[in-house]
C-alpha cells in the first residue's frame, strides 16, 4: 500500500476541519494503549437531550463567513489554520509563514511553512483566494511530517474561492513520535483564470440511501403508555463521531492506522475509524470522508401521518422541550468518540384504544446550519398500535 501521496487521487480529494496538536496522554482522544477510564478532549455523552444547543451553536459559521482577522494574509491570499473542531485558531498563526511569488507564465506559487511550532501530529489549513483572478492548479505536500508512508495527506480544490489541505501522522505514538516541528507544509499553485466550480457537498445533511437508519424500534413507555421511537445515528464518513464529515475525520484513522477492529483489543476505539467495517483501519476509510464530505448532522426531523395517507398530510413532530427548535430532536452537545449516539423521542399524541390504528413515521437527518434535510436518506416505517401492542409493519427508505 502506498500512502505518501494520496493527494490527487480519488483516495484523497477532500479536506476541511482540524488542527490537532499532540497533547498529554491523559487528553489524547484515540489512545494506542488501554486506559483505565475513558479520558478525552471530547466530554462523555450524558444522554441529556433536554439541553439543546443554542441557535448560534447550531448555525456556526462556514468557512465562507470566517473573520479574515483569524487568518494570515499575503498578496490577496488568506490562510486559516484550523483547530481540532475545524474552526480557525488565530493563536496558531504565529507559527505559520507564507511566501509567494507571481510567475512569468501567469501562475502564482504560495508556500506554507511552519517555524518553531509545537510538536504536531496533524495539520490542516484553508487557503482563501480571489476566484475571479485565480484557479487552483495543484497542491504539493512538503516534508513537514517526514517521509512518504508516515502520513495521510488530503486536499480539496473544487471549492469556490478556497483550497484545503491537511496531513495526519500515522500511529505517531508507535513509529517514533514527531520528528519535525518545522518545515514546509505545502506548496500551492494557482492559474490565472476564473474558477466556477460549485461545491457539491455544501448545505447537506447526511444524504443518500447509505445513510438510512438501520437500527431502530418503537416501544411503550410504561409510565405514560406513550410511544417511544428509538434509533441509532447513522452518518457515513463521520469517523470521529462529532456529527460532521470533515478533515478532522482523518485523525482517528491516523491514530489507529493498521489496527484490526475485530481482534478483541480496544475494538470500541477502532469501530468508527474502520468506517467501511472491513476489519482494518487504513487509508480506504478516508474514502468515506471524501465521498460524504461536508455532511452535517444537527439532529432529526420526525414526520407522522396516518398510514395510507399521502405525504403532504404528514405533520412535523415538535421538539419535546423547545418547540421553536427547527427539528424534532437534536444531537447532544457533548459526545463520546467511541459510543454510537442514540436517540429517543416520545410521541404522546396518539390515543391508544382497543381498535387498532396504523401510523407512518418518517425520520429525516437535518442540517440546522443550512436548513437542509438529507436527500434520499429518510427512514419511513409504519406501525400498528392498539391498547395492548405495538408492531412495526414495514420499513421503506425514501
Amino acid at each position: 500500500m502506498r500512502l505518501g501521496r494520496l493527494a490527487g487521487s480519488s483516495l484523497l480529494a477532500m479536506c476541511l476541519c482540524a488542527v490537532v496538536y499532540a497533547a498529554p496522554q491523559a487528553s489524547v482522544g484515540y489512545p494506542i494503549h488501554p486506559t483505565g477510564r475513558f479520558v478525552s478532549r471530547y466530554p462523555e455523552k450524558q444522554g441529556n437531550f433536554e439541553v439543546p444547543p443554542t441557535l448560534e451553536e447550531l448555525n456556526k459559521p462556514s468557512f465562507y463567513e470566517w473573520d479574515p482577522e483569524l487568518g494570515t494574509h499575503l498578496d490577496g491570499f488568506t490562510v486559516f489554520v484550523l483547530d481540532d473542531f475545524g474552526q480557525p485558531e488565530a493563536g496558531l498563526n504565529e507559527y505559520v509563514r507564507l511566501t509567494g511569488r507571481d510567475l512569468i507564465d501567469g501562475d502564482y506559487h504560495l508556500v506554507v511553512t511552519l517555524l518553531d511550532a509545537p510538536d504536531i501530529s496533524d495539520f490542516f489549513v484553508y487557503v482563501r483566494y480571489h476566484q475571479e483572478r485565480w484557479a487552483p492548479e495543484r497542491i504539493e505536500p512538503g516534508s513537514l511530517f517526514g517521509k512518504d508512508g508516515d502520513r495521510l495527506w488530503y486536499e480539496r480544490r473544487d471549492l469556490p474561492g478556497v483550497v484545503a489541505a491537511g496531513m495526519t501522522r500515522i500511529r505517531p505514538d508507535v513509529n517514533g513520535g514527531i520528528k519535525f516541528d518545522e518545515g514546509v507544509f505545502a506548496e500551492f499553485w494557482f492559474e490565472e483564470r476564473p474558477a466556477d466550480h460549485k461545491p457539491h457537498w455544501m448545505d447537506n445533511a447526511p444524504r443518500g440511501t447509505h445513510n438510512i437508519i438501520e437500527d431502530y424500534t418503537v416501544y411503550e413507555d410504561p409510565d405514560c403508555g406513550c410511544l417511544v421511537l428509538w434509533w441509532e445515528e447513522r452518518n457515513i464518513g463521520d469517523l470521529n463521531n462529532d456529527g460532521e464529515v470533515g478533515i478532522t475525520d482523518m485523525i482517528p484513522v491516523g491514530r489507529r492506522y493498521g489496527y484490526i477492529s475485530t481482534d478483541g483489543r480496544e475494538d470500541e476505539w477502532d469501530w468508527f475509524p474502520d468506517g467501511n467495517h472491513d476489519g482494518e483501519v487504513n487509508y480506504k476509510d478516508v474514502w468515506l470522508m471524501d465521498q460524504n464530505y461536508g455532511q452535517l448532522l444537527s439532529g432529526y426531523r420526525i414526520y407522522r401521518r396516518q398510514a395510507g395517507r399521502p405525504r403532504h398530510e404528514e405533520v412535523l413532530l415538535p421538539h419535546r422541550s423547545y418547540p421553536i427548535m427547527p427539528m424534532s430532536i437534536h444531537r447532544p452537545k457533548v459526545w463520546n468518540p467511541i459510543r454510537r449516539v442514540e436517540y429517543r423521542y416520545m410521541d404522546d399524541d396518539i390515543v391508544r384504544s382497543a381498535r387498532p390504528q396504523k401510523w407512518t413515521y418518517r425520520i429525516v437527518p437535518y442540517n440546522a446550519r443550512d436548513d437542509r434535510e438529507g436527500e434520499d436518506s429518510a427512514l419511513e416505517f409504519t406501525i400498528s398500535v392498539d391498547s395492548n401492542s405495538i408492531n412495526i409493519d414495514n420499513r421503506v427508505g425514501k
